[in-house]
């Protein structure tokens, strides 16, 4: 069968841009979560944790012909000076990360890891970056659902 695929050629012109989310503001539950590694300018290595939020707005889901209407959030986190591979819960440290936890009702003293977020509705505040090669959307804020 692969083999096969594009033996055809395409007839039409195809969409070159990704259909977005509206700005505005929307709850959305949190469906997935991934912690990755990224390496800044000056060659430090960090880690983000990637979120996806499926939007429950059903005007934009048929506005954009998807089902799953998703955002996603990226969060920068700094980890402890002391190798403990855990956020560091100092003054003014991981302040984006303590927000989510504390817009879920998380950001307490009790044992939290990241799985915990799953399933956790925010609302999130969104714009546009739009760039020479598109229009993507952003998440500028999140807080507690109505």
């Amino acid at each position: 069968m692969s083999e096969d695929l594009f033996k055809n050629p395409i007839t039409s012109e195809g969409d070159t841009e990704f259909p977005v989310v509206d700005e505005g503001e929307y709850q959305g539950r949190i469906t997935e979560y991934e912690i990755n590694k990224r390496r800044s300018k000056d060659g430090n290595e960090f880690y983000v944790l990637d979120l996806q939020v499926s939007i429950e707005d059903v005007e934009q889901m048929e506005r954009m012909n998807n089902p799953r209407a998703k955002l996603g959030i990226t969060i920068d986190t700094k980890l402890d000076s002391k190798g403990n591979d855990v956020p560091d819960m100092g003054e003014g440290k991981n302040v984006r990360l303590n927000r989510l936890r504390d817009a879920l009702g998380q950001n307490t003293s009790e044992k939290w890891t990241p799985e915990k977020l799953i399933g956790g509705v925010i609302k999130a505040g969104v714009t546009h970056d739009v760039t020479p090669t598109g229009i993507y959307p952003k998440v500028k804020y999140f807080s507690a659902r109505d």
